[in-house]
């Protein structure tokens, strides 16, 4: 098994301090991430908290303006899986904001979910994964169907090694 992290938080107290929404996460958690006496719901939510439990190989993609969740987010997850020797790859692609518009960046990011090394993030089944956000769930089949189309297009393409953090052009 794989997971692949596209534009999420890791921590909650810096995303508070670099999101262009900083007052999404208090009004969220209904607390200041400043207060000490009820900062608990930050780390509580906060994924580096359990860093020491995860195990699963992980996949990073992120967009370098992204003004929502900043890639220092996926930095820091980044980093610390690594640190703690969990397989890792980070996908930092430029010019993008939280979601893809360049052509190359998209098939990129497909090409990458369809790889050898990302063989453990496809159903076992071998279909569609189905709608796991908000954002997929508004498009409904539409995310599950073009995903598919992509993934069959370069899913012979030959493969390369690639390194774990990668700048795209």
């Amino acid at each position: 098994k794989a997971a692949m992290a596209g534009a999420g938080i890791a921590n909650w107290k810096s995303f508070h301090g670099l999101t262009k929404y900083p007052t999404f996460d208090a009004l969220f958690y209904g607390t200041d991430p400043y207060d000490v006496d009820k900062e608990a719901a930050y780390e509580l939510f906060s994924p580096l908290t359990y860093i020491k439990r995860i195990k699963t190989p992980t996949l990073f993609v992120h967009g370098e303006k992204d003004p929502d969740v900043p890639a220092a987010q996926a930095y820091e997850f980044h980093r610390a899986l690594k640190d703690h020797g969990v397989e890792t790859q980070l996908a930092i692609y430029p010019r993008e904001l939280h979601g893809f518009n360049e052509k190359a960046h998209i098939l990129d990011l497909w090409e990458r979910t369809s790889s050898d090394s990302a063989v453990r993030l496809k159903p076992p089944n071998g279909g569609a994964r189905r709608a796991t956000s908000a954002s997929d769930s508004c498009l409904g089949g539409e995310v599950t169907t073009l995903m598919m189309l992509i993934r069959q297009m370069w899913v012979s393409r030959p493969r390369q090694t690639q390194p774990s953090v990668h700048r795209l052009p």
